[in-house]
């Protein structure tokens, strides 16, 4: 196989040297241009398998597809010696956590499906993963870098409402790493006590009217990234190494279908709070696809709150856009509508110009939500879609569309997950929550979906 990797911005082409030591972001990232600045890690996969899952942990069975592995195999590390480094870190995580990386459930419950009035959903289920949710996964995906890239020491730096601190937490301690993480006050009890049990410093940090909008957790946690942290981030936009872990969910997907014999789902629903896990996603699948594992990319649907909807906006303001470049009102159509005239028009000289320069008109799509609402749904509440522009190409590449869960859908989202005899939180099952919300599906009726529970109820 080729070792061959690297990592080049979307927003400007600016390509880092594939032996980069810290290949987080672009640096570019703050020249305040308006460009969206977010890397994407491209791998030669000429002459490459789609791996089997020959080993029950994810990091080892498809460690060939990581700029990680790549990065340590050209630094002369062995492929013995990068599997032994995921072992090493998968006891340590077992002796704290209890639990280490593993291949996590695809299921698929009539009893849901019967109550819902919806067939043929599949649920990949995470309440059983390291720290309760999916959220350590994006962190291995850092670690490993960072275990071969003679970064020893340095303290590691996250912002976060809850899981994905916890995920930092746990993960930090397993490779012998100092962490601090940046929370609302409001963050879990429950979560901020293991944090300290973890070692982790702890910064709470208060919305004040003095700040610039936007997070503020998230500011705080730049502003240590710049004064010499790491960004151990589980958004892209941070640290682009952090949606290799994503991606394994993906693979994992994939290889649970083709052991099952069962097709993969044309449908996914993903809910969206930073975008991280939905660009991990959209990623993985195109891997997915380029290694002849899928014939083609399912339908993307990503969900957020009826409260809080970035992404959704930044849709409707590219949408409108698009429509006055052809010429064209949007009228009052479906969002099925616009989703079919995007497969429709997308390859148009003046639709694809209004495309390829919204990166670099990213304030007039992505800003942060100006109000700080609460919903059942506290972890997709992010006050912008950081990796924004990966899934807004994903819904136009595949006709899907934003879709927005209302606190009754959230709550009733949880019923159904008992029902499945998963305890989910209502943020992990806010796909499916998006999914009963999704009205104007007609014709969608004999295909599968997809839906990702994320995290434990705590």
């Amino acid at each position: 196989m080729s070792l061959a990797s690297r990592l080049i911005c979307a927003g400007c082409d600016t390509a880092l040297s594939p032996q980069e030591a810290r290949p987080f972001c672009c640096p570019r990232k703050d020249a305040g241009d308006d460009v969206d600045h977010v890397l994407g890690i491209e791998l030669d996969l000429e002459g490459d398998a789609f791996p089997e899952a020959d080993d029950p942990d994810p990091f080892v069975v498809f460690r060939k597809l990581f700029h990680s592995y790549r990065f340590a195999r050209r630094k002369g590390v062995e492929d013995a010696e990068f599997v032994a480094r995921v072992r090493e870190i998968d006891r340590a995580l077992a002796e704290t956590d209890g639990r280490s990386f593993r291949f996590t459930p695809l299921v698929r419950s009539r009893e849901l499906e019967s109550a819902a009035g919806i067939a043929n959903v599949w649920i990949k289920d995470e309440t059983g993963n390291v720290g309760g949710s999916h959220k350590a996964r994006h962190l291995m995906g850092i670690a490993l870098h960072l275990a071969f890239a003679q970064e020893a020491g340095r303290e590691l730096s996250i912002s976060s409402c809850g899981n994905a601190a916890l995920g930092a937490a746990l993960v930090a301690k397993a490779t012998g790493r100092p962490l601090k993480a940046f929370v609302p006050p409001a963050a879990d009890a429950l979560v901020l006590a293991r944090l300290e049990e973890l070692g982790t410093r702890v910064v709470a940090c208060e919305r004040t009217p003095e700040l610039p909008p936007g997070d503020p957790c998230t500011h705080r946690f730049r502003a240590d990234v710049a004064g010499g942290a790491l960004p151990f981030s589980v958004q892209g936009s941070d640290n682009a190494l952090s949606l290799e872990g994503g991606r394994t969910l993906v693979w994992e997907m994939v290889s649970q279908f083709k052991e099952s014999s069962m097709p993969l789902p044309d449908n996914v629903v993903i809910q969206v709070g930073g975008g991280a896990l939905g660009s991990s996603f959209v990623q993985g699948f195109e891997t997915a696809l380029q290694l002849g594992a899928v014939e083609r990319l399912p339908r993307f649907f990503f969900v957020q709150t009826e409260k809080l909807h970035p992404l959704e906006r930044a849709w409707r303001r590219l949408t409108e856009d698009a429509y006055a470049a052809a010429g064209e009102s949007p009228g009052k159509r479906s969002n099925a509508e616009h989703a079919a005239w995007w497969l429709e028009h997308r390859e148009d000289e003046e639709v694809r110009r209004v495309w390829r320069g919204a990166r670099r008109r990213r304030s007039r799509y992505m800003q942060p939500w100006k109000t700080a609402p609460k919903s059942l749904a506290t972890g997709i509440l992010d006050d912008e879609t950081y990796d924004g522009f990966v899934l807004l190409d994903a819904l136009i590449r595949t006709g899907g569309w934003p879709l927005l869960a209302s606190e009754e859908g959230l709550s009733r989202s949880q019923e159904l997950a008992d029902v499945a005899g998963i305890p989910a939180c209502a943020t992990a099952t806010a796909g499916l929550a998006g999914l009963l919300a999704l009205d104007e599906a007609t014709g969608f009726e004999d295909q599968g979906w997809a839906v990702l529970f994320t995290g434990e109820r705590r």
